[in-house]
């Protein structure tokens, strides 16, 4: 490969590295979680905080470097336990997006949470969430956001 290609191909990659680098702070690469992308995912009718939403959230946000901390790059949310994802998202208004709130009860369509799941923008590591598993998350909010 020539200087010349290499630093084409170089700058081509450039940015795209910097901004996975930047989606969220201290990125630590592994090998990504199935729950919640996985082709055997199924949609849970009336699902449980604890047993249903948690287990997503541990595996494919609760990662190094995202929503593990409150840090300025991932808006002070954290989902670690249901406890604490459930206070840092429930009736919660959006630091990104002023007048909305992440989740509120009972109207998924409303909920900033759901908006940035459908169009792909979270998680950042990994897949796009399953259709199933965000309908299971759309169940939990049309629900009430429960905490059980």
């Amino acid at each position: 490969m020539t200087r010349t290609r290499r630093a084409a191909l170089f700058a081509s990659v450039a940015p795209i590295a910097a901004a996975l680098q930047l989606a969220c702070s201290d990125l630590h690469v592994e090998p990504l979680p199935t729950v919640g992308s996985g082709p055997t995912d199924t949609v849970v009718a009336t699902p449980s905080l604890a047993a249903d939403i948690q287990p997503i959230f541990t595996a494919r946000c609760a990662i190094t470097g995202c929503h593990v901390t409150p840090t300025e790059a991932n808006l002070g949310l954290v989902l670690t336990d249901p406890a604490t994802s459930r206070s840092h998202l429930v009736n919660v208004p959006s630091v990104e997006f002023p007048g909305a709130v992440r989740v509120e009860p009972g109207n998924s369509a409303v909920s900033y949470l759901m908006a940035k799941l459908d169009a792909g923008e979270m998680p950042k590591a990994g897949p796009m969430l399953s259709q199933e598993t965000r309908d299971t998350i759309r169940n939990w909010i049309d629900q009430g956001a429960l905490d059980n």
